[in-house]
Order: C-alpha cells, then structure tokens, then sequence
C-alpha cells in the first residue's frame, strides 16, 4: 500500500440532503456507542485490548489508562492486525481507537512519519481520546502526516457521504506540533475532523502549532473548550468553516491563515468570550473572512450572542460575502485590520452593542465599507481608511453610534448615511472624497450634527449627469454627417471652378 498521494485534496462541495443527513447522523451515533461501550469494557483491565461492541462485530482498539504513554510504533507491533504498512514507513489504522480514561497516546514523525485512517464506503476508523490525552508532534523539517486512506485508491477519502475518518479528544488534551492534517470528517462537531469537545460537561483542553488543515469538514473544531491556542497554522480548503471556536473562552488565534474554505474562514459563536484573533489572515472564503456570532434556534432566532471578542492586525481579502461580521455580543473589537476585495467591509449587527471598529483600512468593498445596523448600539466608528466602496459607511437605525476621525477616499456612490435618530449619531473630523449624490446623507428625526467635515473634494455630477455620453454620441450621429458632406462639396464646387478657370 504506497498511500503516496494520500495527503493530496482538493476543496469539497457542501450538500447536504436529508438522506446524507440522516445516514451520517445514524454513523456518528453508532459511533458514540461504541465510545460508551468502552466505560464497561475496561473495567478490570489493565493492558490495551481489542474489544467488539455487542451486536456491532466491528472491533475496536481501546488504550487503557495507568501506565506509561502509548506509542504508535509499539502498538503496530503489539497489535498487528488493527494496522497496515504503506511501505513508505507510514502506519495505516485499520480500526477505531479508544484512548481510554488516564492513557495518553504519542504520536511522533520520528518513529512514524505518517498516519492514516482507513475511509472508505465499507467504514472508517477514528481516534478518540475520553478523559485522556494524544500528541501529535513533527518537526519542521519532518512534519508528521495524519490523514484519511481509502486503501482501494491509496489517496485521502473525497467521499463524506459514506462518513469518513477523524480525530477527536473529548473531556481530553491534544496537541499538535508540525502536523499536517488532511481529509478528516464529515459533520460539525465530534465528527468534524479534529476536534475538541467536552465529555459529560468536563471540556477538553491542547494546543495546535505550525500545522496546516486541509480539506476537512471543518479545518479545525472546538466546543465548550476554554484556553486553546492556534499558533501559525493553516486552514484550507474546508467542506464547511476553517476554524470554528463554539462555546470557547478565553482562546488565542494567532500568525494563522485561513483561505479557501467552503464556507467562513474562522468563526467565534455560541456564548463564546474573551476570544483574541491577531496576526491573522482569512482569504478566499465562500462567506464571511471572520464571522463573530451566536447560535441559531430552531426558529431561525439567534441566541447566546458572543462577547469581548477582539480581532487585531487581521486582514481579509477576496472573500465572497463580509471580510469581518460581528453579529450580537458585547464589546467586540476590530482593530488596524485590513481589508481588501470583498463583497463588503465589516458590518456590525444582529443587536451588537458597544463595537469598537478603529484604525482599520477597508479598501474596494462592493458594497458597503463600514455598516452598523439593526439595531446595534454604542457602536465607535474611528480612525478608520477607506477606499473604493459603493458607500463607505453606514448607520442605519443603531444609536448611539461615534462616526468620528475616517478618511474615505474613492467612493461612487454616498459618503456616510445615517438613518435613524440624528441627534444620537456623532459626526466628527470626517474627510469624505468621492462621486456621487451625497457626501454625507442624514434621513431621520432630530438633528445631525456634521462638525469638522471635511467634503471639498467631493464631485456632485449635474442633473442627469450620467446620459450626457449618449447625448453627445447621439448629437454626433446627427450633426457631424451634414457638416462632412458640406465641406466635401464645398471643396468639390472649388475643385470645379478651378478647372473651369484653367480651360478658359
């Protein structure tokens, strides 16, 4: 088994049908089952076994907990019918391993280079880690390999459908050091690819370092998992987000790189808190760069809004819908970010209240640069650079809202738009350069205040200044025949009088 191209991937497709849903649902809670089953398998046990739930028949590799940490290379050799060689010094998991309450499973490139999971339609293997803990740990110049394999093409498992292989540490500490993590997962949560989740409310803890995701259902997964870092990593090509922090406190994001994902790049939701992201870029993304929210209710109502969630030196770019969007929460701040070419700058909304959006450069938004909406609160708009944008900021019925200190540039289109109630929106120390109707527009009751705008190089083009092309093309068309065919018998007549002249 060469497995050579087994961590080569391309970027999946998100589809989802009820069909898919409920066959993946029916695979992950079969393998919850198998998880549970452990807790009575191991009573009494004090070395690693192979154990078959009941009525399930397919075996699984459990590590019990009380001695020294496992090692891959020593439970290939104990346990040579749950792997597979690749004939290139990688080791194939051919069934699921449970790293059992008190085990802690190592992992290391300087053993075992690669690791792969088998994945294929007849089933997968998983890694889970319950009360436990896993290291994944490479070096720069040898970075350890953790992928799915589908042994009938040697390549990482395409296929999500079907399920597909993954590593998941639950109530459990798992770091990764250089690894390169490839086509795991198929739904959000446990399933996701790697993943962090609690275990009977215990949440998990660990760390990821100069690793690079690709292809994952979602690049990286934590829920409920306070005090994680992700350091210099790589998030690409994702069926679903790049990173997800759900639930999470008090985590770090930073060097890191997200690009390429089906869906957002990184997303903060679900009560998280006192999250920081710095340093860090989101690019190419189907959505949103950086999108800060809460969960959604069955209804379609969003609820456990996230809060204190700072995003610093980040930059966005190419991304199909907002570079960055804080939706609800508390004290959420962007700050010196920059962001290029996306469908629009950052929006604030969902009822967000006390965003801080300073010192940012917001440039070629084809919507929107800056917009505070439905009804946020508290919102300072400050110090910011724009341009290039259809409008380059927006407040719209979110009061009270400090517009104060932005220099706009490029602009075809507005300005600054307020709606709402004028007398609690701030307009200060604004310069506003660009084309178009207004450089600044106020609609609504009470009384703006523009102190200190700066707007003298604003073009405001006259009345149906937008026609005047055709109307010069069309008068062109009617007047420039005539005068050319007046000029050439005017010469014409002179040619002939000349002649005339001559033969007299």
């Amino acid at each position: 088994m060469g497995a050579a191209g087994a961590a080569t991937t391309t970027a999946s497709t998100l589809v989802t049908t009820p069909a898919r849903a409920a066959t993946q649902q029916g695979l992950l809670d079969q393998d919850h089952l198998d998880i549970s089953a452990m807790n009575h398998a191991i009573i009494g046990k004090t070395a690693p076994f192979i154990y078959a739930t009941p009525g399930r028949g397919r075996p699984t590799l459990i590590l019990v907990g009380g001695g020294s940490p496992y090692r891959l290379r020593d439970l290939v050799r104990q346990f040579p019918d749950a792997f597979a060689s690749t004939g290139t010094g990688g080791v194939v998991l051919e069934i699921p391993m449970v790293v059992a309450p008190g085990a802690a499973l190592e992992v290391s490139s300087a053993t075992v280079p690669a690791l792969y999971l088998r994945s294929d339609a007849t089933g997968y293997a998983f890694i889970a880690a319950v009360h436990a803990s896993i290291s994944f740990d490479g070096t720069a110049a040898k970075p350890l390999v953790v992928s799915s394999l589908d042994p009938s093409t040697e390549t990482a498992d395409q296929d999500e459908s079907d399920g597909r292989a993954y590593v998941v540490a639950e109530a459990s500490r798992m770091t990764l050091d250089h690894v390169q993590v490839a086509q795991l997962g198929y739904l959000t949560g446990v399933s996701s690819g790697t993943a962090w989740i609690p275990y009977s409310s215990v949440p998990s803890a660990g760390s990821a370092v100069s690793s690079t995701f690709t292809g994952n259902y979602n690049g990286a997964y934590a829920s409920g998992s306070p005090n994680l870092t992700f350091t210099d990593d790589r998030f690409v090509q994702s069926t679903n987000y790049g990173l997800c922090l759900h639930g999470s406190r008090d985590s770090r994001v930073t060097g890191s790189q997200a690009a390429g994902n089906g869906i957002h790049g990184i997303v903060v939701n679900d009560a998280s808190s006192g999250v920081q992201v710095t340093s860090t870029s989101s690019d190419d993304n189907g959505g949103m760069g950086f999108f800060v929210t809460g969960s959604r209710l069955p209804d379609g109502r969003q609820a456990n809004p996230s809060n204190d969630v700072t995003l610093d030196h980040v930059t966005a770019e190419g991304n199909l819908s907002a570079a960055v969007l804080l939706h609800g929460g508390k004290g959420q701040k962007v700050e010196h970010a920059i962001a290029r070419d996306n469908e629009a700058g950052i929006l604030v909304n969902g009822g967000s209240t006390g965003a801080v959006v300073r010192a940012d450069r917001v440039i070629d938004s084809q919507a929107e640069a800056i917009e505070v909406s439905a009804g946020s609160g508290g919102a300072s708009i400050e110090d910011n650079q724009i341009r290039g944008a259809s409008t380059a900021i927006v407040s719209n019925l979110a009061t009270p809202t400090a517009i104060v200190g932005n220099h706009v540039v490029g602009i075809h289109g507005s300005g600054i738009k307020v709606f709402g109630n004028l007398s609690k929106v701030t307009l200060r120390d604004n310069t506003v350069a660009g084309t178009g109707a207004n450089p600044i527009y106020l609609n609504g009751v009470g009384t703006g205040s523009t102190e200190g705008i700066d707007a003298h190089q604003w073009i405001t083009p006259g009345i149906n200044w937008w026609i005047r092309p055709l109307e010069i093309a069309l008068w062109s068309l009617v007047l420039v025949p005539p005068l050319l065919f007046w000029f050439w018998g005017r010469r014409r007549r002179a040619a002939v009088r000349a002649a005339r002249e001559a033969q007299a």
